[in-house]
């Protein structure tokens, strides 16, 4: 189920686009689409729908073996 999410909430919307001109969350925010954004677009479009029990725990997008970003989610969500 997870991965029908992501396949259709974040891939499909992220594969192949210019994130600043396409992605209104990034647009109309006047966002970067560094990877400390982009977990947090991510986490906005998959959290709410993951089925209870189950909930989003991180995310973590990693650029390089060493360099990555994770993010919990907003304080106080869970």
């Amino acid at each position: 189920k997870l991965n029908s999410i992501v396949e259709e909430f974040v891939i499909e919307k992220l594969d192949h686009s210019q994130i600043q001109e396409d992605i209104d969350w990034f647009k109309t925010k006047g966002k970067q689409p560094s990877t400390e954004n982009l977990v947090v677009y991510i986490w906005r479009q998959i959290a709410d729908k993951i089925p209870d029990p189950a909930y989003l725990y991180s995310i973590k997008l990693q650029e390089t073996p060493t360099i990555y970003t994770e993010y919990y989610g907003p304080e106080g969500v869970r």
